[in-house]
Order: C-alpha cells, then sequence, then structure tokens
C-alpha cells in the first residue's frame, strides 16, 4: 500500500468514527511512512544539489580563472588537468596533452604529443569540454592531495634513458607538448613549461620591437645520431679520421646522448649562423637577450670564452637553456651518465649502450667533463 493510500484510509476513518485502537495503529504508521517518504525525497534533492556543483567545480573541472590562466597565446596548446582518487586522497596531475583546434593530444611511445586526434596516455582519465584527456597520474599519500606538473618528473625519478635522448624506453614520465606554430619555424617539441616561459618572453620582446622564433626544439638521440652521422661521413670523406672527426664535430654539434636537446628544455632562437648575431638586426636581438632572457628562465649557456668558460662547444649565441628544469637535468646527468654507455661501434653491445660513429672515443675527448659540463651559468635567471 502505498503512502497516499494509507493516508487515504486514515482520513475515511477519521471521518467514519472509526478511530479504534487499530486506527491509532494505523495513524501511526501513516506518519512514520510520511516521515520516512519525505526524508528519502529530501536526500534525493540533496544528492541532485551536490552532483550540478560537482559538475561545476569538482574534481574533474577547472574554472575559468584557470583555464585563463593555462592558457597559451596564438591559438597555443592549453596544458590539460587529470584527475585521480587514491586511498582517500585526490592526486591533480596537469599533463603535457593539450586541446588545441578542437582537437586532442595523443601521446606516442616516447612522450610526444601529436594534435587533432584522441588522447591516449598512461594512468587515469578526466572529461574535459567533451574530449577524453589521459596524462601521468602521480602517487598520493592518503588524507593529502598532489599536484603535480606534468611537464617535470619528481626529482630522483629521473632516468638514464629521458638524460640521453631515448624517451621511448624512458619512465620518467617527462611530457613535451607541439610547440604553438606561432613561436616556431618548424614543427617541434618542448616541454610545457618551457613553451609557457618562452611565450611570456616573446611577448615582453615583441613590444620592444625584437621578434623571436624558435628555429629548433627538442632531439631525440636518433634525431641527434642522424646529424652527428652525416658529419661524421663529410669528414671521412675528407681524409679526417678518428678523435680528430670528432673534436671537429663537437665545435658545434653534440655527441647523440649528450645534447640539452634531448631534454626539451633547449632552443635555439632565430639563426644558427654566428655571423646573423654580427648583424645590426642580430646583435640587436642578442643584446635584448642578454639583458632579459634571465627574468624568463633562460641562460645563454654556451657564450663567448671572454666570460671565463673555456671547455667545451663554441660559442652560440642562439643557444638558450630553460635552467629551472636544465640545472636539475645536468646535476642528474653528472651522478647518472658514465662513459660506460658510450659503447664501441660493431661489438656486442646491451640495450642500455649508447653506440655510433666515435662513440668509442667519449672518454678520450672528455664528452661529460669538457662538453655536458662545459656551459655558462652565473645563477642570476630567474623562474617565472
Amino acid at each position: 500500500m502505498t503512502i497516499i493510500s494509507q493516508y487515504e484510509l486514515y482520513l475515511d476513518m477519521q471521518r467514519n468514527g472509526s478511530m479504534d485502537v487499530e486506527g491509532k495503529r494505523g495513524k501511526a504508521y501513516v506518519f512514520r511512512a510520511l516521515y520516512w517518504g519525505l526524508g528519502l525525497i529530501l536526500m534525493v534533492g540533496m544528492g541532485g544539489v551536490w552532483v550540478v556543483l560537482s559538475s561545476s567545480r569538482g574534481h574533474h573541472g577547472l574554472d575559468k580563472t584557470e583555464v585563463d590562466r593555462l592558457g597559451q597565446p596564438s591559438g597555443g596548446a592549453a596544458e590539460g588537468y587529470v584527475s585521480s582518487t587514491l586511498g582517500g586522497a585526490g592526486a591533480m596531475v596537469q599533463g603535457g596533452s593539450a586541446m588545441r583546434d578542437g582537437g586532442a593530444a595523443e601521446l606516442e611511445d616516447d612522450g610526444s604529443a601529436m594534435f587533432g586526434t584522441q588522447a591516449m596516455g598512461r594512468g587515469g582519465s578526466a572529461m574535459r569540454g567533451g574530449n577524453a584527456v589521459q596524462g601521468e597520474v602521480s602517487s598520493a599519500q592518503r588524507g593529502a592531495r598532489a599536484w603535480v606538473k606534468g611537464s617535470r618528473a619528481a626529482q630522483g625519478d629521473i632516468d638514464i634513458y629521458f638524460l640521453t635522448g631515448r624517451n621511448g624506453k624512458s619512465t620518467s614520465g617527462v611530457i613535451f607538448t607541439t610547440v604553438p606554430a606561432g613561436f616556431c619555424s618548424k614543427a617541434m617539441e618542448l616541454q610545457p613549461e618551457v613553451i609557457e616561459a618562452f611565450g611570456k618572453m616573446r611577448r615582453a620582446a615583441a613590444g620592444a620591437g625584437i621578434a623571436l622564433t624558435i628555429i629548433s626544439g627538442r632531439r631525440t638521440f636518433e634525431q641527434q645520431k642522424t646529424i652527428w652521422v652525416n658529419k661524421w661521413n663529410k669528414l671521412q670523406s675528407r681524409g679526417i679520421h678518428g678523435v680528430d672527426a670528432v673534436e671537429h664535430i663537437l665545435r658545434y654539434s653534440s655527441m647523440p646522448g649528450s645534447s640539452r636537446h634531448h631534454w626539451g628544455t633547449d632552443i635555439d632562437i632565430n639563426s644558427l649562423e654566428p655571423a646573423y648575431f654580427n648583424t645590426a638586426k642580430g646583435t640587436k636581438e642578442l643584446a635584448w637577450l642578454r639583458a632579459n632572457a634571465q627574468n624568463y628562465g633562460f641562460a645563454e649557456v654556451y657564450s663567448p670564452r671572454t666570460t671565463g668558460r673555456i671547455t667545451g662547444y663554441q660559442p652560440e649565441p642562439w643557444h638558450w637553456s630553460y635552467m629551472p628544469l636544465a640545472s636539475t637535468y645536468l646535476t642528474q646527468y653528472k651522478q647518472k651518465i658514465g662513459y660506460t654507455l658510450f659503447g664501441i661501434p660493431d661489438s656486442n653491445n646491451s640495450d642500455s649502450i649508447m653506440v655510433f660513429p666515435g662513440s668509442q672515443f667519449a672518454k678520450t675527448v672528455k664528452i661529460i667533463e669538457n662538453y655536458v659540463s662545459g656551459i655558462s651559468d652565473n645563477g642570476t635567471w630567474k623562474k617565472p
């Protein structure tokens, strides 16, 4: 019997004067049913309000202020959030996967991102704008909320594969994102934090009449190896061999596995020709960078010899490194990378060993001490 029919029976008993003992019991039963029924309705209503509020700003959502803060200029990529509840704690991860031009980002095996397809990643998913975005999810302690920036892996988690540009094997979780087309001369990738910092620097430079364009960004081990092998083969044809060929290439190009470009933190700006920065236009651009880049976290790591840098590559006024990340990676590189990782060509090498023409001379030329560590860093840079 429903609540309504019970109540109608009660009213009929009242009208007929038949409220005997059984009627009183019926009355108590009716009011008890009404009490619980109204309570259930109230609970359902409160639940609906909670759902509405949660959907507008819950652990899967971003409010407008956060979206505006993360937005990139000139059609750039906005960094996505991934939410996961672990043992009663909410873990929020700012992922490198991003939304651009109405499409979602797909994370490839090496951690790179391609736009225009459905987003695929590792660990947990979030719905944002009707598109699924998946990214890296950090662990969280019970009762605590962990916020982890997707472009930066936790210190101590950086492995030898990330440091040497072999991200297909890396488990460090560092994310690389496509650089907005307006920022660069060709398609390339960097870490999201680096793109954001460069965007700020680029806008400031534009206000001073300076145009900054990235012409080279992240390079994998294989990409650096291609550059190296091409130069090696040309030198062989000219009769330059062995360690002489290695030292010749090292004037301006890194050995595969030793380049800062592997990390997605370093960029080449405007030109790769030293003579360009002696022109009126190039001189003006370089002067602005030297006066202002440090305010956005960037440093000219291969500065002129007159600055006190006596080892390493020739001066590269185009090469600027985002130090808030790169300084940590350099420390990790010197701790974890040894000469046993540079193999001998045509020998039986394990998967962790790096092999390419001249790799057996890495220790001879002191690639770690003189080149990887041979940088300028006066410590005046600031995190933007």
